[in-house]
């Protein structure tokens, strides 16, 4: 009887662990893992992105454009950061809009879909870099149509962002 128990979970085992095997297989190839270059680079952006806040600060809300390019560039972007107006005027009540210009960044993403991006941001009086974790939700080809991003640095506010990335078009 404990041989037969024994037996029986090996089998489980054996069955979660080809399942797992076979569902990696189903979403790599969607990823980039196709056994072509692409797959040691993973998908990658290109074009126009819309990105808005997701989570994160209670108190503050980012939306914008970013524009990237295959080969790992953020191009430009624009961005308006709704944020308490004691950010920029201590004790000041209320909330105020700040614009934002992305003046280059830059992005890497694994075969998994998993990577960073960084992106020089200027705003009225001072120039920001900020760092982001970034994870692929939708691909279509090599190319990225959703992701998320999650900020690495505080916000202007003290709080982390999470942001939603959608392509809108080339």
């Amino acid at each position: 009887m404990r041989t037969s128990m024994l037996n029986r979970k090996s089998l489980l085992l054996m069955a979660v662990a080809i399942s797992m095997v076979v569902a990696a297989v189903g979403i790599l190839p969607r990823l980039g893992g196709n056994g072509s270059a692409q797959a040691t680079q993973g998908p990658r952006l290109q074009g126009t992105y819309a990105v808005a806040t997701a989570a994160g600060s209670p108190t503050e809300g980012t939306i914008g454009q970013l524009i990237a390019n295959m080969d790992g560039t953020i191009r430009s972007g624009v961005l308006i950061l709704n944020v308490p107006t004691s950010v920029i005027a201590p004790g000041a009540p209320g909330r105020t809009t700040i614009p934002a210009t992305v003046t280059s960044g830059s992005y890497t993403i694994g075969a998994a879909g998993i990577g960073s991006a960084d992106a020089m941001i200027s705003i009225p009086g001072q120039t920001l870099v900020r760092t982001f974790g970034l994870l692929v939700s939708q691909v279509e080809g090599p190319l990225v149509t959703e992701a998320y991003l999650s900020q690495a640095e505080p916000t202007l506010g003290g709080g982390l962002g999470f942001f939603i990335v959608k392509r809108v078009s080339d």
